[in-house]
């Protein structure tokens, strides 16, 4: 089975730099709680999936993305499975003007950034995800009205993630100024940038495939909670 690092991205991420955050044990491993609801899988084995099962909590749900379908432990359930595509960055860096005045989002920020996230549902964002990278904001007012930031991360990648905007403003090209602005800040760390999107997603696959961002892979999004 392949080993390169983003065809099991939890996995990889959970298990190398981001292993400060991670919770499980043997072949399975999961964000804190506080952090996301990612987790991931060494491969497809009874004692990864018996791993697997003990991290599933028994109010809410855990979520693995890889390029296999994750198997149902014992004693979960699939809530969901979708398809998402995996897009990594190829193009050539564009480092003109992003156009609004984009800032740094630091701690004072994750309530606010919360509060966005809940009521644009970019993806699962809870009360500490904010510490896995850079994150970047547009205010309007004193009010945080569009953010873009970072969360997984394996050897020399980065995830783009938590893009989302007020309803109210969107339209405006905050999303693509957004995308643009934390893309190149990983690509000046020397890192390559990638994303996920769902097949559904249309416009937002088009709008990554003109920043410089190609299809990888197809991914298996599998949403597991506890059996009842």
């Amino acid at each position: 089975m392949s080993s390169h690092p983003l065809d099991r991205p939890m996995w990889s991420a959970l298990t190398g730099t981001h292993a400060q955050y991670a919770i499980g044990s043997g072949g399975a491993f999961r964000y804190r709680e506080d952090i996301s609801v990612l987790a991931g899988l060494r491969d497809q084995s009874e004692a990864t999936l018996q791993d697997l099962a003990a991290l599933v909590p028994d109010v809410g749900h855990i979520i693995v993305a890889q390029r296999w379908a994750a198997a149902c432990p014992t004693g979960a359930k699939i809530m969901s499975e979708d398809v998402a595509f995996q897009l990594v960055f190829e193009g050539e860096t564009d480092l003109v003007s992003d156009g609004p005045n984009i800032v740094a989002l630091t701690e004072a920020d994750w309530s606010e950034m919360l509060l966005l996230a809940q009521a644009t549902q970019p993806g699962p964002f809870v009360s500490k995800t904010s510490c896995l990278g850079e994150f970047w904001g547009v205010k309007r007012d004193g009010q945080l009205i569009a953010m873009a930031g970072e969360r997984m991360r394996q050897d020399i990648y980065a995830e783009v993630s938590g893009i989302c905007t007020v309803p109210a403003f969107r339209g405006q090209g905050l999303r693509r100024a957004l995308c643009v602005h934390v893309r190149n800040s990983v690509i000046a760390r020397g890192e390559v940038p990638y994303l996920h999107a769902y097949e559904s997603n249309r416009g937002a696959l088009k709008l990554y495939e003109t920043l410089g961002f190609h299809k990888r892979s197809e991914n298996i999004v599998t949403v597991l909670e506890k059996a009842a």
